[in-house]
């Protein structure tokens, strides 16, 4: 596991420097957090439960515990240039449901299996609100007047001035920092999970299937924002095992504070399994801390699902290249 791990983060490290050399792939910092993929969320393995929607990034790479397992994802939309899609476009999409689809595959092991997935999460909604939407197109407008060449007495073309320049820049902050404020999100995700008990392709069997959708609320200019989730997951198998393979549903509630480049939050998720009738419960604590604008460090301490071995301690890094260019 530990060679697969070094490849993987080889693997990341060679994606993110070929991808950089192309002056249209731009890490952005509108948006720092970095979700985790869906097969680690079904699985019980993320740092988190409570995924919160937003912006997806072009290609990511999330190592769990930096040794257990990893996870790579995909944003097909953000891959190929869009020429006519504006950033008046995005902003006033209401349904981004192709720009937002992600695909996602993991690996982890456990005692006594090797694990695959496979997933996706896509958003259906995404509204700001008419405040935050207006201020936003008015600093646009701002940016463009002067960004706009003037000309000078004998019909010539200015050079744009270094005043102008950083008043274009700051209006630019001022909207990335709107941009992540007053909006609502409902995301829908999903994924399989794949067993084997000899780490083999050949003997890898479906095991677990779930679908959830994710709503997040971001007031306007609050550090505070919530994130809730509704969940059913399933066993795929013909023999299933009492708290294990069960059908289940979880619901669950988020709060999270968020600054520049750390953000934390505390979760409750309750579970019904329907098979054992029973009622279980998890609660976490996460942070996520950015080093990089590509580099984010994370660590969950909470208590999981099972009555036993069910201390949640996990420290992880995710590395993403964001495409961020929006034509004006």
């Amino acid at each position: 596991m530990k060679k697969n791990t070094i490849l993987l983060l080889f693997c990341c490290i060679i994606s993110i420097k070929v991808l950089s050399q192309s002056s249209e792939f731009k890490a952005s910092i509108a948006d720092l957090y970095i979700p985790d993929v869906p097969g680690f969320i079904l699985s019980d393995k993320a740092p988190t439960a409570v995924d919160r929607p937003s912006n997806p990034r072009a290609f990511g790479v999330s190592l769990l515990n930096l040794r257990d397992g990893g996870a790579m994802e995909v944003t097909p939309f953000l891959l190929t240039n869009k020429p006519t899609y504006t950033f008046e476009k995005w902003l006033k999409n209401k349904s981004p449901v192709l720009e937002t689809f992600n695909i996602s595959a993991a690996t982890f092991k456990t005692d006594s299996s090797s694990n695959l997935s496979v997933g996706f999460k896509t958003q259906l909604l995404r509204i700001f609100s008419k405040t935050t939407q207006d201020d936003i197109l008015a600093r646009k407008k701002e940016i463009v007047q002067l960004l706009i060449p003037k000309f000078g007495p004998d019909d010539e073309i200015l050079p744009l001035t270094k005043e102008d320049s950083i008043a274009a820049f700051k209006k630019l902050a001022e909207i990335e920092k709107l941009k992540k404020t007053g909006y609502f999100s409902l995301e829908i995700a999903g994924a399989i999970l794949g067993e084997s008990d000899n780490n083999s392709f050949k003997n890898l069997s479906s095991s677990k299937s779930g679908v959830w959708v994710n709503l997040r609320w971001v007031p306007s200019m609050v550090k505070l924002n919530f994130t809730a989730v509704a969940r059913y997951s399933w066993a795929n198998n013909s023999t299933p095992k009492i708290g294990k393979d069960s059908s289940f549903f979880d619901a669950g509630l988020s709060l999270n504070y968020e600054q520049d480049k750390f953000n934390f939050s505390a979760e409750y998720i309750s579970r019904k399994d329907f098979s054992a009738k029973r009622n279980y419960d998890r609660f976490t604590f996460v942070s996520n801390y950015v080093l990089t604008e590509n580099i984010v460090l994370v660590a969950s301490l909470g208590k999981n699902f099972t009555k036993v071995n069910n201390i949640i301690t996990a420290f992880g890094i995710k590395l993403a290249v964001a495409r961020s260019k929006l034509s004006l």
